[in-house]
């Protein structure tokens, strides 16, 4: 059990949580990063994307986020593993045959496929 998955469910129920999501939800500076990743805000960004017949993309962006900090948080994960997880998210939304199709044109999807097959992912990119 690592650090995050011991101590981070605890930190939900603080009053350091509760400090933070107020401070985040006054300050009128909220990013999609922060909704991303606050459970109590996600479900409005979801119900919004139904709305507007976006789903697909904030599914994708989501997908891809939690794999990028994945990525970059756990050192430790298998390369099979992220290797897997890359193939999904292309299978899913980027591949031809893409169950959830984007409509990503075929340099994008080539250079994409490349990455992944080359193995490339292991050195995160920094934002």
């Amino acid at each position: 059990m690592n650090l995050f998955s011991s101590i981070y469910p605890e930190y939900l129920q603080s009053s350091y949580h509760i400090n933070y999501q107020l401070k985040l939800l006054t300050s009128h500076q909220i990013e999609l990063h922060d909704i991303f990743y606050d459970s109590s805000l996600l479900p409005y960004l979801i119900d919004f994307a139904e709305k507007e017949n976006i789903l697909d993309y904030l599914q994708f962006w989501i997908d891809v986020e939690r794999f990028h900090q994945t990525a970059i948080i756990d050192r430790n994960i298998e390369k099979t593993l992220l290797t897997d997880n890359a193939l999904r998210i292309y299978n899913r939304y980027i591949s031809l045959q893409a169950s959830v199709s984007l409509g990503f044109d075929d340099a994008i999807r080539a250079h994409i496929l490349n990455v992944v097959s080359v193995k490339q992912i292991w050195t995160p990119v920094h934002r």
